[in-house]
């Protein structure tokens, strides 16, 4: 979804520049005009759909991303921190957005679950931009990557920014950590569980359960949509007590996850 994402953000900043010498009104005005124009190009497995409209009054521009994901506590903590900042952190960089913004026009993305309920929600306008564009997460991404990886450096992003909204407590009482990434396309999360869970958690046996918990887990199925798009080919639960012992691995293949 990231990409879909990112594709729309681009393509807001060929849109500025077809309207570069119109007033401020006739920008706003034609930019929704073009947006909406091309909204069937930005659709795929999880954006179902998206339109942009326009509140000349208030110059004001208001997107909506439309999507299947499912409407749970879980998606709400992950894609409304996680996905409002990757937009806000996209829009605030674009010359051409900010250039729009400079002239007063505010902008608000709405991320929707299958429900129409708010998953996400950012605005951006002239007084807090320059908050945002301190915000450099692809420097901070590419001093902490080394030369040689080859890992994605859109999931390096992405990950940095899941990592920056944890730790992140679950219904079962365990607490996601870290998530990584590495160059075998595996995705691993870093889960601490509690002293009183970590005998029974470190045994042979209850991996069984382990593996059917994540399995039923509804956060899980966001996770995978996500990291379906770079590629990510197995997840791995890594389980630790509080001092960081390693318990127990749970490893989800494509076979699991269909």
């Amino acid at each position: 979804m990231t990409k879909k994402i990112t594709q729309i953000v681009l393509t807001t900043a060929v849109l500025f520049l077809l309207i570069s010498c119109q007033d401020t009104k006739q920008k706003i005005q034609a930019f929704v005009n073009n947006y909406n124009a091309s909204a069937a190009l930005y659709k795929d497995e999880t954006v179902t759909g998206t339109s942009a409209k326009a509140f000349l009054n208030e110059n004001k521009v208001e997107i909506t991303i439309e999507t299947n994901i499912e409407d749970n506590e879980t998606s709400k903590i992950m894609y409304e921190r996680i996905f409002a900042e990757v937009m806000a952190e996209r829009i605030s960089k674009e010359k051409a957005s900010t250039e729009l913004i400079e002239e007063g026009v505010t902008f608000e993305v709405l991320f929707l679950a299958n429900t129409g309920t708010t998953l996400g929600h950012v605005k951006i306008d002239k007084k807090d931009i320059d908050a945002f564009l301190k915000k450099d997460f692809v420097d901070q991404v590419t001093a902490a990557t080394p030369e040689n990886s080859n890992i994605n450096p859109e999931l390096q992003q992405f990950l940095e920014i899941m990592n920056k909204n944890l730790p992140l407590k679950n219904a079962d009482g365990s607490t996601i950590l870290k998530f990584e990434a590495n160059e075998k396309k595996e995705l691993i999360l870093k889960v601490e569980v509690s002293k009183e869970n970590a005998a029974i958690v470190k045994t042979e046996g209850y991996k069984v359960i382990l593996k059917e918990n994540v399995l039923r887990s509804k956060g899980l199925k966001s996770i995978v949509s996500m990291m379906a798009l770079y590629d990510i080919s197995t997840v791995k639960y890594q389980y630790q007590d509080a001092a960081g012992k390693e318990l127990n691995t749970v490893v989800l293949t494509d076979n699991d996850l269909k």
